[in-house]
């Protein structure tokens, strides 16, 4: 796995997630974007590029929501494809994320959101 973090200007948390997030790896994305967030509500996580997700990589997601949403933020996710997007869709993940075309909707959400 491979994920660049950026905070940006506006305090907004953009991680870009590369190749596949299971095992070890979701435990350190966790606790990576939950470290860097800092005080940031609002954290967009790129997930176009993420080719493989299993339970431990879903699990690290919802951990990372539930951190960010008890400082009162949000989490979005950008673009999913493929595979997983159909598990996101088969387990109904998009009851529970918010799931933005591009990068820059989301932006422009949290924009209008803040």
């Amino acid at each position: 796995m491979l994920t660049r973090v950026k905070l940006q200007s506006d305090g907004t948390l953009l991680a870009t997630i590369e190749g596949q997030l299971s095992g070890d790896n979701a435990n350190n994305l966790t606790n990576i974007i939950t470290r860097i967030a800092g005080e940031s509500k609002r954290v967009l996580l790129d997930i176009s590029k993420l080719e493989h997700i299993n339970a431990f990589g879903f699990r690290a997601l919802l951990k990372i929501r539930k951190v960010i949403i008890e400082k009162g933020g949000t989490v979005l996710l950008t673009r999913p494809r493929g595979i997983v997007l159909k598990i996101l869709n088969i387990f109904k993940y998009e009851t529970i994320f918010e799931i933005v075309p591009t990068v820059h909707a989301a932006q422009i959400k949290t924009e209008i959101a803040a």
